[in-house]
């Protein structure tokens, strides 16, 4: 359903607005519940923007009340499958790792668009040298996913189980 926004100023809301086709709300929107009722794991990772000291300097006059630093920009999904959980005797709260695929360390090993070169430039020193040399595991690479952007949700996951068990598992045999 549509989002209504309360409160604050008209210039406020139409920031608010502006931001929501930004990051393509109803695009995520659409995606997560896809992804939700498919599998029952939701990991989406935060890519966020900063302003510098100008831009800040005019949204400041023109919308006020903000605070300098970042915004978040887009919010990628990714894949379930490549997602891996640390071990631990309870998983209520996860540290998740991406694994890189082949796919993933052929375009990071020898960049061919702008893009791949500024994921590859963000990426933690030491997975860059290991990256570099080859010297990752035959499966892949892990990449630490940085908890403070990493956003997942769970369809009826318990404390003790990693994952979410995907919606239409237990009628498998049945529709076998």
């Amino acid at each position: 359903s549509s989002i209504h926004l309360e409160g604050g100023t008209q210039k406020s809301r139409e920031f608010i607005e502006k931001w929501f086709d930004k990051i393509n709300l109803w695009k995520l929107r659409d995606q997560y519940f896809r992804e939700y009722y498919r599998s029952g794991n939701v990991f989406m990772y935060r890519v966020d923007g900063n302003f510098t000291v100008e831009d800040f300097a005019k949204m400041q006059k023109v919308y006020g009340g903000l605070s300098q630093g970042q915004i978040p920009l887009k919010y990628i999904f990714l894949n379930p499958y490549d997602i891996m959980a640390k071990r631990s005797t309870s998983f209520s709260e996860g540290q998740y790792f991406k694994l890189l695929s082949e796919y993933d360390l052929e375009r990071l090993s020898n960049p061919k668009t702008e893009y791949d070169k500024q994921v590859f430039e963000s990426l933690d020193p030491k997975l860059k040298e290991k990256i570099k040399e080859g010297t990752f595991m035959k499966d892949g690479a892990e990449m630490v996913l940085d908890p403070t952007k990493l956003v997942y949700s769970f369809y009826k996951k318990q404390d003790y189980e990693p994952f979410a068990i995907p919606f239409g598992y237990p009628v498998l045999d049945d529709i076998n």
